[in-house]
């Protein structure tokens, strides 16, 4: 949803001050936008404000480091292929790699047993 409010409808509001920046013109218009999801996002802050949702936040920053690596190095911001099943093997595929990468520097450091030869 879209809104255009003229300085004329806004006189005399007691908002004004907060919805306008004070350089701004005071004939000028205000334009105001209202995505249709929204809701969705008046609901997921709500419940990011509960203890559950506290405690999932504070448990993003495990996670976090290991999307960012997949879109960033794997190409898993985009399928490769046509099809959820060819989408999922993509993904699969680039977790494993994760997942090897993070043993082999975890064995480097001392901190994994190294595998029997």
């Amino acid at each position: 949803m879209f809104f255009r409010f003229l300085a004329s409808q806004c006189a005399g509001c007691p908002l004004w001050g907060q919805c306008r920046d004070p350089e701004a013109s005071p004939k000028g218009h205000r334009n105001v936008y209202i995505s249709d999801y929204h809701r969705y996002l008046q609901a997921g802050s709500a419940f990011n404000q509960t203890p559950t949702g506290r405690a999932l936040l504070a448990g993003r920053w495990q996670v976090e480091p290991t999307i960012a690596f997949l879109v960033r190095y794997q190409g898993c911001r985009r399928a490769r292929r046509v099809g959820q099943a060819a989408a999922q093997c993509q993904l699969f595929q680039a977790c494993a790699l994760r997942n090897l990468l993070l043993w082999l520097s975890r064995v480097r450091r001392g901190l994994a047993p190294r595998p029997p030869t």
